[in-house]
C-alpha cells in the first residue's frame, strides 16, 4: 500500500512524504502507482522552480518507493505557494485513493486512514 503523508508548519503546508507500493498490477504496468510518482514529482517540481531547490530538502530510495521533500527555512509567501501547490497535489492523490481504495492511503494530520 502506498502511505501519502501530507507534512505542516503551524497550519502551513510544508512538504510530503510517500512510501510503499501500490501493488494493483505488476512493476511497470501499475497505473496507481504511476499516479501518485507523478503527483509527488510534480509537487516537488514545482516547489523547487517557486521557490528554489536550496529550500527543498529532498529524500529518495526508489527501491523501497520512499520519496520525502520539505521547506526549510521558508518566508510566509513560500508557505503560501506551498499551501496552493501540495494542495493540488493532495486533491490528485486523494482522488486516486478514492478510486483505488486499498491501495493507497492519505495523512493530513492525525492517523493513517484509507480513502473510501
Amino acid at each position: 500500500m502506498i502511505k501519502a503523508r501530507f507534512l505542516f508548519k503551524d497550519s502551513d503546508y510544508s512538504g510530503l512524504e510517500v512510501s510503499g507500493h501500490a501493488f494493483f498490477d505488476e512493476q511497470g504496468k501499475d497505473i496507481v502507482c504511476a499516479g501518485v510518482s507523478a503527483l509527488a514529482t510534480t509537487g516537488y517540481n514545482s516547489l523547487s522552480h517557486h521557490l528554489g531547490e536550496e529550500k527543498i530538502r529532498l529524500e529518495i530510495e526508489e527501491s523501497k518507493g520512499y520519496l520525502k521533500f520539505e521547506i526549510i527555512d521558508g518566508t510566509k509567501e513560500d508557505y503560501l505557494k506551498a499551501n496552493l501547490i501540495l494542495k493540488t497535489i493532495e486533491i490528485g492523490i486523494d482522488s486516486i485513493a478514492q478510486a483505488y481504495a486499498g491501495h493507497v492511503t492519505v495523512k493530513k494530520g492525525g492517523g493513517w486512514h484509507a480513502k473510501n
